[in-house]
């Protein structure tokens, strides 16, 4: 999920932390080893009915439609590597947070890209916990 220099405030639980890190283990696409459709379809059901994803511009909303949206735009990148670069809370609620961070993206044609993003994320505990 994250190098050396990620910096997460010290109000991150251990769960929400565990939370954020499996999304980006299952947004990483670096070899042929990876079970890319097991990881989207994992990704996807993290989501609630009403959970929305957007990525470079597109919106999913519900894990059905996440999951369709994940496999569309990832075809044409076989190799994503995302590295987060440092977590923010909303206050003292661990469950809002806003992360920046970079990927490496290879297209099928060759061409590499490496994009630096920023994600916002909305936490809801459902588990009881």
């Amino acid at each position: 999920m994250a190098s050396k220099a990620t910096i997460l405030p010290a109000n991150i639980s251990k769960e929400v932390q565990e939370a954020l890190g499996n999304f980006y283990h299952q947004s990483v696409a670096s070899s042929e080893q990876i079970d890319h459709k097991r990881d989207d379809e994992a990704s996807a059901s993290r989501f609630t009915s009403d959970g929305v994803y957007g990525f470079m511009g597109c919106q999913a909303t519900g894990p059905q439609e996440i999951l369709t949206l994940r496999q569309t735009l990832y075809d044409e990148v076989p190799h994503r590597q995302p590295r987060l670069k440092q977590v923010f809370t909303s206050d003292d609620n661990d469950l809002e947070l806003m992360a920046l961070g970079a990927a490496d993206y290879k297209h099928h044609s060759g061409e590499e890209y490496d994009r630096e993003f920023a994600g916002h994320y909305i936490l809801e505990n459902v588990g009881g916990s």
